[in-house]
């Protein structure tokens, strides 16, 4: 990863982290409007919320501790490399230009969100459950293609009954099944 590429990963994450910490803020000023089993209507989302300010703060520090590493290992090689100096000197990486003409969007990132967009779509008219082993499937495939597809399909298996045990039963969270309705 160049220099710019960890600033901008840099600032992104730093936005996010303001932004999780005013949704805290705004977690912790809204009153619950029930409690179900000890669990009062806010709860879950100020943990989910402390969990990703944990993690962001996480990534934030890593980010610029990369990036003055980064920086000072360029800095050690330009007086190696004199036409370095000048770049260096602006923040910017030798061959830069050439980074500049990749493409806006890697194609794993673009089959991804086309992914998630059908997933979500896919909720109503299919089902949850469905929808959701098919999407683990599909982005197991995307991610690692070297993958055997009988690992994909177990992956799918797991991680749908995880997701349906943990909101289903745990958090009693009802999904929309339109096919089992119709089979029931």
């Amino acid at each position: 990863m160049d220099l710019t590429k960890q600033k901008m990963e840099i600032a992104v994450t730093a936005c996010l982290l303001a932004l999780t910490g005013f949704l805290l803020m705004v977690a912790y000023q809204s009153p619950a409007n029930f409690k179900v089993e000890g669990m009062a209507s806010m709860d879950f989302p100020k943990a989910i919320f402390w969990i990703q300010m944990i993690l962001c703060a996480y990534i934030l520090a890593k980010g610029i501790l990369n990036y003055r590493k980064m920086k000072a290992e360029l800095a050690a090689l330009a007086p190696v490399v004199p036409s370095a100096d000048k770049a260096v000197a602006a923040g910017e990486v030798p061959g830069e230009e050439a980074a500049l003409k990749q493409p806006f969007m890697q194609r794993e990132v673009a089959i991804t969100l086309a992914l998630i967009i059908a997933y979500a779509v896919c909720w109503n008219i299919i089902g949850f459950g469905l929808s959701s082993f098919l999407f683990f499937v599909a982005e197991s495939i995307v991610l690692d293609r070297e993958r055997p597809i009988w690992q994909a399909l177990l992956l799918g298996v797991i991680m749908t009954a995880v997701i349906y045990f943990a909101f289903g039963f745990v958090f009693r969270v009802s999904f929309p099944e339109p096919l089992l309705d119709l089979i029931l």
